[in-house]
């Protein structure tokens, strides 16, 4: 039972850094960086230099270590997925938005670009899962915020379906 205990505390901290140091597998080369997004599919992910300066790691060329902490990165952010259901005529689209909230509890808030209507805000308790539809122009942005520090978790958008 401790040791089952010591696992999952260490596996954790493991995955709650903020800042590693990226691998890549053939060169030797690094790179210092915190995790901010990811590709849906899990074949990229995005690292923030501490200057600020973002760019895109490809998963399968990094070290096995910086694999499995990037595949579990990428699952503990995935708590979001829009998708088109319908289209009609005048830009107009019906998407189905599929809400995860983990542990913690979460807002998700679904807009369109054009403005034309109020955004939907949704609350969605820890634990819990919520599929509902909205309508909306051709452009949207589904946004996934943490109820207790209103920091971004997970975000789709009409034109990018690589979350956060």
């Amino acid at each position: 039972m401790k040791r089952t205990i010591m696992a999952l505390a260490l596996t954790a901290s493991l995955y709650a850094e903020e800042s590693r140091v990226w691998t890549h597998e053939d060169t030797g080369r690094t790179l210092e960086g915190q995790a901010i997004d990811k590709k849906r599919d899990g074949s990229s992910i995005q690292i923030e230099e501490s200057s600020g300066r973002k760019l895109w790691l490809k998963t399968e060329s990094l070290t096995s270590e910086d694999q499995t902490y990037a595949k579990h990165w990428c699952a503990d952010h995935d708590k979001l997925e829009a998708r088109v259901i319908k289209s009609s005529s005048g830009g107009k689209k019906t998407i189905k938005v599929v809400v995860n909230a983990g542990n913690i509890p979460v807002k998700e808030v679904c807009e369109s670009y054009s403005g034309e209507s109020k955004p939907t805000t949704k609350t969605v308790p820890a634990r819990t899962t919520l599929a509902f539809e909205d309508d909306v122009t051709s452009k949207y942005v589904v946004t996934l915020y943490s109820e207790s520090d209103g920091t971004r978790i997970d975000q789709e958008t009409s034109r990018s379906k690589t979350g956060l």
